[in-house]
């Protein structure tokens, strides 16, 4: 028997390798389209940076966008504390309406009571004029 070895099998591995030359030669040509397309990139970048560093209508324009922002949550800020007002005055008017119509009552029933004291008694008719005149005398005098 014939002993094996790896050189008789090299022409077998070489026709076989070759089959693979064209793809390791388009390889190595995007490797170099790649490089030069970072390379071209990375100048672009250069040129844009060292553009936007110079010019002062980008610090402008973010001033304005950054004026323009902080006007933003203002007026939110505004909108909110006008929704938070109109609800207190409509709760306010709310109470305040309540208590005018519970003033009026009192009134009422405090007018209805004088009447039913002035038809019981007629002296005591006569003391409230008497009452009535004395306080718009002190008025008057408090007026002076």
């Amino acid at each position: 028997m014939q002993n094996i070895e790896a050189v008789q099998f090299e022409d077998l591995f070489d026709k076989r390798v070759r089959i693979y030359d064209a793809d390791k030669e388009m390889v190595k040509e995007e490797n170099k389209e790649q490089q030069e397309a970072i390379k071209r990139l990375q100048e672009a970048n250069a040129a844009f940076v060292s553009a936007r560093r110079g010019d002062q209508s980008t610090k402008q324009r973010e001033q304005a966008l950054q004026s323009l922002e902080n006007s933003f949550f203002r007026y939110k800020e505004i909108i909110s504390n006008l929704d938070v007002g109109r609800k207190f005055y409509n709760d306010l008017a709310k109470i305040v309406s309540r208590f005018r119509d519970e003033c009026r009552t009192f009134a009422y029933q405090r007018k209805a009571e004088a009447s039913q004291l002035e038809k019981c008694d007629p002296f005591i008719t006569l003391c409230c004029c008497v009452t009535d005149y004395r306080l718009a005398i002190l008025q008057r005098q408090c007026l002076h």
